[in-house]
């Protein structure tokens, strides 16, 4: 129900908020770029997820090395469709700009982390047998930093200048700390966690 109430949040906020652009021509697919990139996808991804359950046999590694070459043919294609005046799938000019490309890295990094936001409620309820209630509580801390992150790190780096990165790396050793104490043997190492969450 909370994410299908999202959906009908950001299409009323896309309406009010998003101006109207109207293109003057109407773009192509760009199918044989679409299937190729859906083709590295599939030989890259699907062995990683079947390769623990299969034991790793020797296709796993033969479809993940496969996805090298449809990469190279995936990039030739659409440096070819740049040349022809048509409309790529992926403009890979933009890599060449390292704005773009910087952006691309902090993006990967801080999606990493979206894989933990879909499982500890759920290891929360279903694992420790919490309730709803403390379940949000318990996630409530991070949803806060998600959401100033981005307003308030501006103002931070304009302030504290290279000193921003020292409070990163300090943000970063105290995130290494708790992975660890999570780790412990249980029940302590859940305890200091729990700690650790409140305080953050």
């Amino acid at each position: 129900m909370a994410f299908i109430c999202k959906i009908h949040l950001t299409i009323v906020l896309a309406i009010l908020l998003l101006p109207e652009n109207r293109m003057t021509r109407q773009p192509k697919l760009d199918i044989p770029g679409m299937l190729l990139i859906s083709l590295v996808l599939f030989l890259f991804i699907y062995p990683l997820i079947k390769g623990r359950e299969a034991g790793w046999p020797a296709w796993i590694f033969v479809c993940m090395g496969a996805a090298i070459p449809a990469l190279i043919v995936f990039i030739n294609v659409e440096n070819r469709t740049v040349a022809l005046g048509k409309d790529p799938l992926i403009d890979l000019r933009l890599f060449h700009d390292k704005h773009f490309v910087t952006g691309l890295i902090i993006i990967f990094l801080f999606n990493a982390t979206a894989a933990f936001f879909m499982i500890y409620p759920i290891y929360l309820q279903n694992g420790l047998h919490w309730n709803v209630l403390s379940t949000g509580m318990a996630v409530l801390p991070y949803a806060i930093g998600f959401f100033t992150g981005p307003f308030a790190s501006p103002v931070m780096a304009r302030k504290l200048g290279a000193a921003v990165v020292l409070l990163a790396l300090g943000l970063l050793a105290i995130g290494f700390g708790i992975a660890i104490c999570a780790t412990m043997t249980w029940p302590p190492g859940y305890r200091v966690f729990s700690e650790q969450n409140r305080i953050l």
